[in-house]
């Protein structure tokens, strides 16, 4: 969690799956990150200075983020993402943006549940 703690369990009204989007801010040492990537403290900060405008536009916060970013990445089923990724995207409302960036082994993630 981006407190540090453990993931608790999903609660049992989480939903099995979730279609979701993801604005993804690569970093040197991240999985698929090309060579000679920002570094970890530089794609916090554009993931962060890129959440107001996720949470009001998803598309455009879209169009600042790294390649792979989508307003909509598909269906994801329990079980497929790390616990803390999973826990903060699965316990999000529907049409929700989480309100900070997401440090995954792939970069920092910006989420939005669609539903």
């Amino acid at each position: 969690l981006p407190d540090g703690g453990k993931a608790p369990p999903l609660p049992d009204t989480a939903p099995q799956s979730v279609t979701f989007g993801v604005v993804q801010f690569g970093y040197d040492g991240a999985q698929f990150a090309p060579k000679g990537a920002r570094s970890k403290e530089q794609a916090k900060q554009r993931a962060q200075s890129v959440v107001e405008l996720a949470q009001k536009d998803f598309e455009a916060a879209v169009q600042k983020g790294d390649r792979g970013s989508r307003s909509n990445i598909g269906r994801m089923h329990r079980g497929i993402l790390e616990p803390a990724v999973e826990y903060l995207l699965f316990t999000l409302p529907k049409g929700g943006v989480y309100a900070e960036p997401i440090d995954t082994p792939r970069g920092y993630w910006i989420v939005r549940r669609i539903d």
